[in-house]
């Protein structure tokens, strides 16, 4: 991420695992989907998605659920920088095990995509004559920071 833009920075991380059950490969996908779109929320954590304090040196050792962020736990707002409805699974992590569910799952993903896109129109000079000098005009539309 570009310091220089943090005021308008938005990124989010989606993980999809697809056709398979190992739990190996789950919390990978879920720890990469912790840290690759999680909100910092004041109080909770510096710069780590909340229970963490550090990048684990294996992802594929971080166990899932996170025990301080079970559902309806003391901490759930702190849980809520990476797991907004509070289910214990990462916001941007998701899972098929056949065509249907990875269907619906990159349709969540997408919608997710266009919702967070920001959008502008190209330079423009005004048709009309102006009376206080030339106008030069851009539109910039901003949806969400994060």
């Amino acid at each position: 991420m570009r310091s220089d833009l943090i005021p308008i920075n938005n990124r989010q991380v989606y993980s999809l695992y697809a056709f398979d059950d190992s739990n190996d490969g789950k919390s990978s996908m879920k720890t990469i989907s912790a840290f690759g779109g999680f909100t910092d929320i004041s109080g909770c954590n510096n710069s780590y998605p909340y229970t963490f304090s550090e990048v684990p040196d294996d992802s594929l050792e971080v166990a899932w659920p996170r025990s301080s962020c079970p559902g309806g736990s003391s901490n759930e707002q702190c849980c809520k920088e990476w797991d907004e409805d509070n289910n214990g699974v990462p916001d941007g992590y998701f899972a098929a095990e056949n065509g249907a569910e990875l269907e619906e799952a990159l349709r969540v993903i997408f919608v997710d995509i266009l919702k967070r896109t920001a959008s502008g129109t190209s330079a423009s000079l005004p048709i009309s004559e102006t009376k206080i000098g030339k106008n030069l005009v851009q539109a910039l539309f901003i949806q969400k920071t994060i």
